[in-house]
């Protein structure tokens, strides 16, 4: 009974190990958007506020030879402008300044390990009207 006993607790410590192994070097949580998110990132067309005023931003993403890539537009070139742009790939998370009403060939973090750039898991806009309450 004892040798039992004994066995179960290895396995129990082995599950532990293997488990904490598995999650080593991932984030424990994936940051909040404060802006609007897109996920999963696909192509298309999407509702997205700027300010009061309503608005959308049409993403295109490309597979390249370095990975995912992805660009935007705004509806609005005059007044609706993305700020930044959380980028969540793989485990990492990064903001990129923007300040325009569009942006070309934005991508995730690069994985040391493939050599290539993560495939998107999520994006955050985070936006402004520049021409005043809608």
């Amino acid at each position: 009974m004892q040798r039992a006993a004994t066995l179960f607790a290895l396995g129990c410590i082995a599950a532990l190990l293997a488990a904490t192994a598995a999650s080593a070097g991932r984030p424990s949580f994936n940051p909040v958007c404060n802006g609007t998110k897109i996920d999963p990132v696909v192509s298309g067309t999407y509702a997205v506020p700027f300010d009061d005023a309503p608005g959308s931003i049409t993403i295109t993403v490309r597979e390249t030879d370095a990975g995912q890539v992805f660009d935007f537009f705004t509806d609005d070139s005059t007044a609706h402008f993305v700020t930044s742009v959380g980028i969540k790939g793989g485990t990492a998370y990064d903001v990129e300044p923007v300040d325009a009403t569009s942006g070309n060939g934005l991508h995730a973090a690069m994985n040391d390990h493939s050599g290539y750039w993560y495939d998107l898991s999520y994006l955050c806009f985070n936006t402004v009207n520049a021409g005043g309450v809608g």
